[in-house]
C-alpha cells in the first residue's frame, strides 16, 4: 500500500536549544530536517499553537525532499528538510517555544524538536490599561499592592516614582520586589507594596 508506514519519520536534523535575535533583525530562518518513508510532513508550532503559513502571515513555510542514493524501485528513508522563515523584521513577541513536528503514520509515531527563542528588546510594559492607566485600589489603613509587568532582554531595571520622586525599597512604608513570572519568557513583575495606608496615598504611580 502506498500510505503503509515501512520507516517512521525520524528528526535527523533538530533545532538548536536556544537561538538569540535581535528584535528588528530581517531574513531569520529556522530549519528542521526529518526523515522516513513514506515521506514525512512536517508542521511548525510556536508555544503549542500551529504555525499557518499564508502570503499575508507573519512567517514562511517551505518543505521540500531531498535526493537520497536509493536505486529506482528500491524502498528507503526520504529525507525531507523543512524551513521556517519570518516574513518581516522580528518582533519582541516572536520570543517563544518553537518546535518541528514531523509524521508519516500513525499519530503516536510522531518526532519533534524544539528550540527556545528569545528576542533582545527594550521593555515593554504589559499591564493592562483602563483605557490609558493600570489601575489598582485598597482601603485606609490596609495595605496596597501595585503590580507592573513589563517584557525586556536583558533583564530590566524597574524604577517608581510618585510626583517625580523616586521611591526606593524600605523607604518609609514602601517596599518593592522585583522577579521573573513563573513559566514565562523574558518577562518580570515588580510589586510595590504600600502599607498603612492613608488618604494622602491616592494618586498616581509610575
Amino acid at each position: 500500500m502506498d500510505d503503509e508506514v515501512i520507516e517512521p519519520a525520524k528528526i535527523i536534523r533538530p533545532l538548536p536549544d536556544n537561538r538569540v535575535f535581535n528584535a528588528g533583525e530581517a531574513a531569520v530562518s529556522m530549519f528542521c530536517e526529518a526523515q522516513g518513508y513514506p515521506a514525512p510532513i512536517i508542521k511548525w508550532r510556536k508555544d503549542g499553537n500551529d504555525i499557518i503559513s499564508t502570503d499575508e502571515s507573519h512567517w514562511y513555510v517551505r518543505s521540500e525532499q531531498r535526493a537520497n542514493s536509493c536505486s529506482k524501485g528500491e524502498v528507503c528513508t526520504i529525507p525531507v528538510v523543512s524551513t521556517l522563515k519570518f516574513a518581516e523584521a522580528l518582533l519582541w513577541n516572536d520570543k517563544g517555544n518553537y518546535s518541528c513536528i514531523a509524521e508519516n503514520g500513525v499519530q503516536d509515531q510522531a518526532a519533534s524538536s524544539w528550540v527556545l527563542v528569545n528576542v533582545i528588546h527594550e521593555p515593554v510594559i504589559l499591564n493592562e490599561r483602563y483605557p490609558t492607566d493600570a489601575l489598582a485600589a485598597a482601603d485606609v489603613s490596609s495595605t496596597a499592592h501595585v503590580s507592573c509587568l513589563a517584557s525586556s532582554r536583558p533583564r530590566p531595571k524597574f524604577i517608581w516614582m510618585r510626583n517625580s520622586t523616586e521611591i526606593r525599597d524600605g523607604e518609609g512604608r514602601y517596599a518593592i520586589r522585583t522577579s521573573p513570572v513563573p513559566k514565562k519568557i523574558d518577562e518580570y513583575e515588580s510589586i510595590l507594596t504600600i502599607s498603612d495606608l492613608t488618604e494622602y496615598d491616592h494618586g498616581p504611580y509610575l
